[in-house]
């Protein structure tokens, strides 16, 4: 029997409100607004150094989190623009150049890349290569002028081994909807995917538009983010000249839902654009004038021929070609529940097709629960606004260390937009003709709401249950109503995160429960397929910024949007990166590593404790006390990747060939120093370059590699 400390009854919101959704800055201003966020308009570019803070999971593991991306500022009554859907690249690219030539570097408040209201930050210059990967947030708001606004931010992002907490963004602003703040828009923008070397898919639409030269119909887009021009505003409108961006679908009276990829690392050139539209086809091409549109993507035997949802993708190629994709499949009853998995070759044409039925009766593996599933029930995150706004990826795809490939989906047991009811449905196969195992990795009983038993428990690093997923009307009151979890996203390992509304014991002090929205990772056993959760983070969750040197609050961790239909920037597939930390093996891995984690990145909002009282007082909330001193906060793309604990391994390791000790490896130190780079600064006094750092270096030198 669980171990239970009584639910409260809560109104609605509590828990879960929304604040407004950041690079690791605030503004020198000493809080309350404006803020530091940057102008969509006329501070198109921003180069930056984040740098992870640790966090402890409830099951003991370590993982870096840092804000890379704040919405963009384009309202006086609010810090930042409102955050929709985020991803992450599925690929990472390797030995390649850092983006920029020079990033800035802050570790005090009030210093960031905003020049009226930041500090002016230090100039660092890496050398050598790197690895980089890609991510982006798409934002929309309400100007002074009472305008609509959409843009969608988006930045590459470069790492080293020898400096493994450290990134380096390189933050462009996309594309936006209108040329300024007064004007009406010519479009409304949705969804995104990217890939490593930075070319963006999107949607764009004229819905509710008021501005000149307007899109019409259905379009898709591609922006080359390397080549864009800062100094240049990507209107997206039917007669713009568009900046280092491709028309690919072009006034389409057929709903084109937002876009996946095939990414350019998989098929060369810029990449491939891979999509769904309600006509029920598989859309893709290179370029305007070579897209296709087709059915064969589809399993004739498992499906009616018929989709629902945005694509889930992986490198796994289990059906043959060069990359993988799938969609929610629709059945006889036209209920999605069908994975439908494909293939595909190098031109975007479909390789193989299999279509995965999920039964009607589910056991967990892990603690024996079953889920008998009745005519009706299927996966509802399709419903609201997702075809238009995002996230991409309704199914996650990928593979185990074992070689056995895996798929997942978030099915309703009642089967409507808002249904509480909800568990994650894990299948695995080998041979995609030959049989297939199912369990759940997170489920909500709908039999037992508002019990200790209400859904799967989260456990810490000794195997002692701390809390369980809950129905989220135990978390808002009844509104929203659902759903609970979000869409699952899959790591390099198989593990499953997602968003959930929880419960967690004795938490209060009065030692009743806490009820919260909180990210979690199913940590996946290959031997019993069966997945066991633990918290990574959960709202309230305070993290030391190590650029801003404050701290910060997490306020939000969302599934449901206000109309109870599944939250567009909630966690998608797209959210977590197909590949391991460092293009490691995951065969040579333990699933509970952190490295099988790429990366994963979050919409969230955030608060500050600017005056460091202790109080995140946020000046744009109903809850703000205007007793205390105003804070500052931010909708941001919250990155949580593999943070490394204590010095690498080999700290005078700088170059490669990794693992040797050689004149490259002096020659990249020399280079770090004569930048003034912070890696070089190395022995006290610390802030000053000298003579001290050199003979640490040569020290560590000597040490050699373990």
């Amino acid at each position: 029997m669980r171990q239970y400390f009584g639910i409260a009854a809560l109104v609605a919101g509590a828990g879960m409100s929304c604040s407004a959704l950041a690079q690791d800055s605030v503004s020198n201003q000493a809080g309350n607004l404006p803020g530091d966020a940057l102008n969509p308009w006329t501070q198109g570019c921003a180069a930056y150094v984040v740098d992870l803070a640790p966090i402890t999971t409830s099951q003991g593991h370590v993982f870096g989190v840092a804000p890379v991306l704040k919405t963009s500022k384009m309202s006086s009554a609010n810090f930042n623009a409102l955050g929709s859907s985020v991803s992450i690249s599925p690929d990472t690219v390797a030995n390649v150049p850092f983006s920029r030539a020079s990033y800035s570097f802050w570790n005090t408040p009030g210093a960031g890349v905003n020049g009226e209201f930041n500090n002016a930050g230090q100039m660092v210059s890496p050398s050598g290569s790197a690895y980089r990967f890609a991510v982006a947030m798409s934002e929309f708001g309400t100007t002074d002028a009472g305008r609509s606004y959409n843009g969608i931010t988006a930045a590459l992002i470069n790492y080293t081994l020898s400096q493994p907490n450290r990134l380096f963004v390189d933050r462009r602003m996309a594309a936006i909807n209108m040329p300024n703040a007064t004007s009406g828009d010519s479009s409304q923008l949705g969804g995104s995917s990217i890939d490593a070397n930075g070319n963006l898919y999107y949607r764009g639409d004229n819905f509710g538009s008021t501005g000149a030269n307007q899109l019409t119909g259905n379009n898709i887009f591609r922006t080359r983010l390397a080549d864009r021009n800062c100094s240049v505003i990507n209107l997206i409108s039917s007669a713009a000249t568009l900046d280092a961006t491709d028309r690919l679908v072009v006034g389409s009276t057929t709903v084109h839902s937002v876009p996946a990829h095939i990414p350019a690392s998989v098929v060369g050139g810029n990449g491939l654009y891979a999509g769904p539209n309600f006509n029920a086809q598989y859309v893709y091409g290179p370029a305007l004038g070579s897209i296709t549109s087709t059915l064969s993507h589809l399993d004739p035997v498992a499906t009616s021929l018929s989709q629902r949802g945005s694509f889930g993708q992986t490198k796994a190629t289990p059906l043959g070609g060069v990359f993988t994709l799938g969609v929610l499949g629709q059945d006889a009853a036209d209920d999605s529940t069908v994975i439908n998995v494909f293939g595909v070759n190098a031109d975007g044409s479909v390789a193989s097709v299999k279509g995965f039925q999920v039964p009607t009766s589910i056991t967990d593996n892990d603690d024996g629960f079953t889920v008998n599933y009745l005519p009706g029930a299927q996966d509802a995150h399709h419903y609201g606004s997702t075809a238009f706004r995002g996230g991409v990826g309704h199914v996650a795809l990928g593979r185990d260390a074992g070689g056995n490939n895996l798929i997942a989906m978030t099915m309703s047991e009642n089967g409507f937009s808002g249904d509480f009811a909800n568990q994650i449905v894990v299948g695995r196969y080998t041979d995609p003709n030959g049989a297939i195992e199912w369990t759940m990795a997170a489920y909500v009983d709908q039999l037992m709401p508002g019990t200790m038993d209400a859904g799967k428990a989260i456990y810490d690093q000794n195997g002692v249950e701390i809390g369980q997923l809950v129905d989220l009307i135990a978390v808002t009151g009844g509104s929203p109503f659902g759903p609970s979890m979000s869409a699952p996203a899959m790591d390099s390992a198989g593990n499953i995160w997602f968003i959930g509304a929880v419960e967690l014991y004795d938490r209060l002090l009065d030692g009743s429960s806490d009820f919260d929205g909180a990210l979690i990772r199913a940590i996946y056993d290959q031997a019993t397929f069966s997945y066991r959760l633990e918290l990574v983070l959960e709202v309230g969750s305070v993290i030391s910024g190590q650029n801003s040197g404050l701290d910060y609050r997490i306020d939000f961790l969302g599934t449901a949007a206000n109309n109870s239909a599944p939250s567009p920037s909630s966690v998608w597939s797209s959210a977590v990166s197909d590949q391991a930390w460092g293009n490691a093996d995951p065969a040579t891995l333990s699933p509970s590593d952190p490295r099988t984690n790429g990366g994963a990145v979050i919409q969230t909002g955030i608060t500050y404790d600017v005056n460091g009282d202790g109080f995140f007082n946020n000046p744009t909330s109903v809850n703000f006390d205007p007793g205390l001193p105003a804070d500052e906060t931010y909708q941001v793309a919250l990155y949580v990747g593999y943070y490394q604990e204590g010095p690498p391994p080999c700290p005078a390791d700088l170059a490669a060939p990794f693992g040797v000790l050689n004149i490259f490896d002096i020659q990249a130190f020399i280079g770090l120093y004569n930048t003034q780079n912070p890696a070089a600064d190395l022995a006290a006094p610390f802030g000053v370059f000298n003579i001290f750092d050199i003979q640490a270096y040569i020290g560590l030198y000597n040490q050699g590699c373990p």
